[in-house]
């Protein structure tokens, strides 16, 4: 994937946030780690969550390399839930 600390220039920001706010890839990792060691939570396979990290490296709705324009969430964690699908209004780049 992108440089998390790459700047998307020319690309619109998230609707939700401002310029100021971004997530190192530090912090994506520790919340990512977070999530793996939470028991409660069901996480996809290694092999379903690289697969997705694929599909949305080139996606034209992936802001500054880590968040989705059309959703709002950190890829790499919503890659994550196995529940969850990708948000693209024009057709789904995965699904659970």
């Amino acid at each position: 994937m992108n440089d998390i600390n790459d700047i998307n220039v020319g690309r619109p920001l998230c609707r939700a946030c401002e310029a100021a706010i971004r997530m190192t890839r530090e912090q994506i990792r520790a919340l990512a780690v977070k999530l793996r060691l939470d028991n409660s939570q069901q996480t996809a396979t290694n092999e379903v969550y690289r697969c997705r990290l694929d599909m949305c490296e080139f996606c034209e709705a992936l802001l500054s390399g880590a968040t989705c324009a059309h959703c709002g969430y950190i890829v790499p964690l919503r890659a994550m839930q196995p529940a969850r699908g990708c948000p693209h209004p024009v057709g789904l780049r995965w699904q659970d």
